[in-house]
């Protein structure tokens, strides 16, 4: 995330298409960990044909097992599961002869596979592989860690997608089947675009300091609910462990909605998610907490929401919103923030409702991005 200053002057020169493109290479090759010794090791290795599922493996699967950095295990069954469909995915494209104009292209349909395969999986008890619905978080967070480096450009060679993107091809194929997934040919999914705005922001790879960030979403949430509802929500946010605690009862998550004005949060839990996940994780959380304010003053319904998930869907809505430009603001979107969006919503599932899983929670997040807070079942929506 990024705060504009209000006068027009950068603190540095706008990033352009090539160099935005360069800089996402020297990103990749000096990415870390699994991912990147992954990512480095699978476009070295030529995938002719019928061997793409089995070479896919081979590289990944030592991967998968491996210890990382933290001393966490990264192997967990779901992954490996989601790891074999998704290379599925690209043995059902050579074999139909399906071609793309860009890597990514094919990479979204192969995980839009691996999506339809995975409601199979979890749906029906004549699968050889029964994955449990309450695996699919975990599932997920693992497989997205081969998401591509913050700042890749979509249209780069051997681009796989962003997080946001890649859970969003996942979940066309979960919900609308491998119909949907072959459609991808004739009506390809969006690909999500968001440039570094200078180079100091490139620099930070797209996070304000922790300092910052509380201080400029309050902000910014305040004036996006006076533009789309006429009020604010939230007039007090308490910093206290003690309090937010108190408020969210059996939910998770670091900040939460203590009445129709009132949002605490716990300050050492919300920085941790910061230096887990990065700063629009934290945005997103606050965001969904400013949303179960809303619906506690009678201004959102969540049976009128997708999923009964008010919360996530009108944290997709200000992302939209600040994507879009809807109005105007000093606050924008940078690369990786819609991925660390997803991260939070994968980390934390909110309020207990019926079938509540990483999908339920991604779709309404993104139905908001896409339609706005009216779709996500606002009373009062109007301009001020």
């Amino acid at each position: 995330m990024s705060e504009q200053p209000p006068q027009p002057e950068r603190t540095g020169p706008a990033i352009g298409a090539d160099e935005w493109v360069a800089r996402s290479d020297e990103r990749a090759q000096r990415r870390g960990g699994i991912a990147g010794r992954a990512q480095a090791l699978y476009e070295r290795i030529p995938k002719p044909a019928v061997f793409a599922f089995f070479v896919g493996l081979a590289v990944l699967m030592p991967l998968l097992t491996a210890q990382t950095d933290n001393d966490i295990y990264f192997l967990r069954v779901g992954t490996v599961a989601l790891v074999f469909a998704h290379e599925w995915g690209h043995v059902i494209q050579q074999r139909t002869g399906t071609s793309a104009s860009s890597t990514v292209s094919l990479e979204l349909q192969a995980d839009c596979f691996a999506g339809a395969w995975t409601w199979h999986a979890t749906t029906t008890q004549q699968d050889p592989f029964n994955l449990e619905k309450g695996e699919l978080d975990q599932a997920l967070s693992g497989y997205l860690s081969f998401r591509d480096p913050t700042g890749t450009s979509p249209a780069q060679e051997g681009a796989h997608g962003s997080a946001f993107d890649r859970i969003a091809a996942f979940s066309d194929g979960y919900n609308g089947g491998a119909e949907r997934c072959k459609n991808y040919a004739t009506n390809p999914p969006i690909v999500t675009e968001i440039p570094f705005t200078s180079s100091a922001d490139a620099a930070r790879e797209g996070n304000l300091p922790f300092g910052d960030v509380v201080t400029a979403v309050r902000k910014d949430l305040t004036a996006y609910w006076k533009s789309v509802r006429g009020t604010a929500p939230v007039s007090k946010l308490v910093a206290s462990a003690r309090r937010a605690e108190r408020c969210a009862g059996r939910d998770a998550r670091p900040v939460v909605a203590c009445s129709a004005h009132t949002v605490a949060y716990a300050p050492d839990a919300l920085r941790a998610v910061y230096e887990k996940y990065g700063d629009y994780a934290v945005a997103t959380l606050m965001a969904e907490a400013w949303a179960d304010a809303t619906v506690l003053d009678g201004g959102l319904d969540r049976a009128a929401s997708p999923g009964r998930r008010a919360a996530e869907c009108v944290a997709g809505a200000w992302a939209g919103d600040l994507v879009n430009g809807n109005r105007a603001t000093n606050s924008t979107l940078s690369p990786g923030d819609l991925d660390e969006a997803v991260s939070a919503l994968l980390a934390f599932r909110g309020r207990s409702t019926p079938g509540n899983n990483a999908f339920v929670r991604f779709r309404a997040f993104r139905r908001g991005f896409v339609d706005g807070a009216r779709a996500c079942g606002l009373s009062t929506a109007k301009r001020s």
